[in-house]
């Protein structure tokens, strides 16, 4: 998608990509990169509004073997709204599927399924006229995609998911950003306090910061325009106290050490759980 061996999409994105639910890419992105010989490395955990970058690498026990593959160039569509209700197998047997006739066998063999998924499979496609069978083989058909998606109701389900994750990312970008900001406590006013007959004189008002406790010039050693006298006392206003814009941990995720189960970062209220 966008030309590198170092992708950096977050699990959303690739649930709008592929049509499985946000949850499930998250699961299958720490069971691909924890294998022993992995299809990807995490090689820079996300950060704010930055997804997990991932490195792709051919595994070692297929190294030797694909030096003397030859690349084909070309794009991976994302998949269609459509093949969304129909699920992968279908969706990898329809990628096989051009104008040149090809056998059920070879078909199966070329999507990575088996024999008798790819058959299952070519004869849903041909239900929708999505693939056609000739004298020599199985073609790819000129149904159109999008009319069978609106039949099935893919469209909306596409629309509601992707409404979905752009609320849960409004969501996510409004706490960012209140890390990003300086977060200090509000100003306080100073106040007069009336001092009881019986607590005056017992010991004078500080009239400056403690040294141990508060710097230099913390708070003036004269008070403005109030009421004085020997019944009234003033309140020095709390100083601003600086706290650390970004936490250590983000709230609700697990540190990639622990490999622990995911957790779900927030939960919209009146939708559902996917």
């Amino acid at each position: 998608m966008d030309g590198s061996t170092q992708p950096a999409f977050g699990c959303r994105s690739l649930s709008q990509m592929t049509g499985a639910d946000y949850t499930v890419v998250a699961r299958h992105l720490k069971r691909l990169r924890e294998e022993d010989d992995p299809l990807i490395e995490l090689v820079e955990a996300g950060r704010g509004k930055a997804a997990d970058r991932y490195r792709l690498r051919v595994p070692d026990r297929y190294r030797d073997q694909a030096r003397w593959i030859r690349w084909r160039g070309g794009l991976i569509d994302v998949l269609h709204p459509a093949l969304h209700m129909f699920g992968p197998v279908v969706a990898l047997v329809l990628e096989v599927l051009s104008t040149a006739p090809t056998g059920a066998t070879a078909v199966a063999h070329t999507a990575r399924v088996s024999r008798s998924a790819g058959s299952q499979a070519l004869r849903l496609l041909a239900t929708y006229n999505l693939a056609v069978r000739d004298g020599e083989g199985w073609i790819r058909g000129a149904a159109d995609l999008d009319a069978i998606a609106i039949e099935l109701g893919g469209d909306i389900d596409a629309a509601e998911r992707r409404d979905r994750y752009r609320e849960h990312r409004r969501i996510w970008h409004a706490i960012v950003e209140s890390w990003e900001q300086e977060a200090t406590e509000p100003e306080r006013p100073e106040r007069v306090v009336a001092v009881g007959p019986h607590s005056v004189g017992d010991a004078p008002w500080p009239q400056g910061p403690t040294p141990e406790r508060e710097p230099d010039g913390a708070f003036a050693a004269t008070a403005p325009a109030v009421p004085t006298g020997p019944n009234y006392v003033v309140v020095p206003r709390p100083r601003r106290r600086a706290r650390r814009s970004w936490p250590d941990v983000v709230p609700g995720r697990t540190r990639l050490e622990d490999h622990g189960e995911l957790l779900t970062l927030f939960e919209l209220a009146g939708i559902p759980p996917d």
